[in-house]
């Protein structure tokens, strides 16, 4: 039977799912012996996942073996975590390319109403010299 390979977030948080489900102190060895049974996992690497879960505060090193604590255990996970981080960029992104069309537009309109209103001021300026000009008659009537 084929064991499928993780990448590393995914087995990161394998890990602490064991961890929150046995609520216990743990041996990298245990964890291994669990693990390699479903997965694709390297002694090694389970050891660095533990160095990298104690760098991050959600494990402690007993002498008996690791805990988790209490940051570790309402942790949501990696991939959440990321999944989160990926949306929150993408959010940005939107939002930046929102605030450079509105800023186009803005300078737009604001062309746009800058010539009208010159144009009305020279109508006006015309209508004031002359104002019997004859284009308009048939409306003054």
């Amino acid at each position: 039977m084929h064991k499928p390979i993780l990448n590393p977030l995914e087995k990161l948080d394998l890990i602490l799912a064991y961890f929150v489900e046995n609520k216990q102190i743990v041996k990298p060895q245990d964890v291994w012996q669990q693990l390699n049974a479903k997965y694709e996992v390297s002694g090694k690497e389970i050891e660095y996942i533990f160095e990298k879960l104690h760098n991050d505060g959600f494990l402690t090193i007993l002498k008996e073996g690791h805990r988790l604590t209490f940051k570790g255990l309402y942790f949501e996970g990696y991939v959440i975590q990321k999944q989160r981080i990926l949306m929150k960029e993408s959010i940005e992104a939107r939002n930046e390319n929102r605030i450079v069309r509105n800023d186009i537009l803005l300078v737009w309109g604001s062309w746009f109403a800058g010539t009208a209103g010159f144009l009305l001021l020279l109508w006006q300026i015309w209508i004031w010299f002359y104002p019997n000009f004859q284009i308009f008659s048939d409306f003054r009537k």
